[in-house]
């Protein structure tokens, strides 16, 4: 009860994200389990433990192709999910994850006789990244499937190892999974190749269109459901997981218990029965709000991808435009240009600036004197 109660206050944080009312909802039966339990003094749990067979493991199973137009990388990808660090050969990129935690185991399964390249991550994916050269090309095929949280962490690869051979491998593709297990939600995945080695083993050849068919996607599915549920009859556990949808299990909504009209109304057999089937419907919609949540983030992570992308294309043209820009106005010269003097050449020498003003001349004239033989002085004309 705790924990749910925990849960849900984690997820009040993103009411706004999903709705108010499918938190409402949830939040609702919580608190209508909690009050009828408190108010009855049961100090038990109201659900049957999962060891008891009382609750459905929740299934989940996505396929989906990475692709080259969606900002896809097969070797970041792969880096990603082992938590390695790989260099992508065709971008020159090193995509670096070797501080994620949450990677608890990764293989690589191959039908026999395969070249050694196809045992190394970074080869693999690299050459399956260079066999794909359109904009629009496929690169690989990714399953997400959800482990049974019943089963021990140990017995985890051996599940995940049976089911990749006989479900993939068998029909002649190159499976490498990792497995991660993140706030107690274990989970793996499988990266899938889409051609088969070509004849001389130096890479892939064509594409087997044959892998697409829609069919093999609901086989995987109930495969994964058989491989799983006999391991949890192996380890003792009595739940099960169910790759049908509730409509094909003939459920109209969320399973619950029955409850009889035998018992009586007021017996306390269906008081806890009721309690029961409230704490299975939150627990549903928890489940489904998680669901919701995991494909938000995968958006995210989408976009972050293509922002980062942009980001590096754009610093890629402003280098080359920097480049060309130099180009064109040509290399500088340290050389004086002709009829310069500088200081310290022969020929340098300081000058007074020549002054650019007329000299100013006198208003009138002086008056000029002629001496004649007699010795008198007679005024000139100009005088006047």
């Amino acid at each position: 009860m705790v924990a749910l109660i925990f849960m849900l206050c984690k997820f009040n944080t993103h009411s706004n994200r999903f709705g108010t009312r499918t938190f409402a909802s949830a939040k609702a039966l919580l608190i209508q389990t909690t009050f009828v339990s408190a108010l009855r003094g049961n100090s038990r749990p109201t659900a049957p433990s999962f060891a008891q067979g009382g609750l459905m493991a929740i299934y989940h199973f996505s396929a989906k192709i990475l692709s080259k137009n969606l900002g896809h990388n097969a070797v970041a990808a792969s880096a990603y999910r082992s938590g390695s660090s790989f260099k992508c050969e065709r971008t020159g990129t090193v995509h670096n994850y070797r501080r994620k935690t949450e990677v608890q185991h990764s293989a690589i399964h191959t039908p026999d006789g395969l070249p050694s390249w196809t045992h190394d991550r970074s080869q693999l994916w690299n050459k399956a990244e260079n066999s794909e050269t359109r904009v629009n090309s496929q690169l690989c095929r990714e399953i997400v499937l959800g482990i049974p949280i019943e089963l021990t962490s140990e017995s985890r690869p051996a599940l995940l190892d049976g089911f990749v051979k006989e479900a993939f491998v068998s029909l002649g593709m190159i499976a490498d999974y990792s497995i991660h297990d993140k706030a107690g939600n274990p989970h793996a995945h499988i990266m899938l190749t889409l051609r088969e080695v070509s004849a001389d083993g130096q890479g892939f050849g064509a594409k087997r269109r044959d892998w697409n068919n829609p069919a093999l996607v609901e086989k995987w599915r109930a495969q994964w459901a058989e491989h799983a549920n006999k391991m949890l009859a192996d380890q003792g556990h009595t739940v099960r997981i169910d790759h049908r949808s509730l409509a094909e299990q003939g459920i109209a909504g969320p399973a619950t218990v029955h409850v009889g009209r035998d018992n009586g109304f007021n017996s306390d057999a269906v008081q806890e029965r009721k309690d029961f089937n409230a704490l299975i419907m939150v627990q549903r919609e928890l489940a489904r709000i998680k669901d919701e949540e995991r494909v938000i983030h995968e958006q995210l992570s989408r976009i972050t991808s293509d922002i980062i992308d942009l980001e590096m294309t754009l610093s890629e043209a402003l280098v080359e435009r920097d480049q060309q820009g130099s180009g064109a106005t040509g290399a500088t010269t340290s050389e004086t240009p002709a009829g310069i003097v500088l200081p310290g050449d022969a020929d340098f020498s300081i000058t007074p600036p020549i002054s650019r003003r007329r000299p100013l001349r006198p208003r009138h004239h002086a008056a000029q004197t002629i001496i004649t033989p007699n010795m008198e002085t007679t005024p000139t004309c100009s005088d006047f």
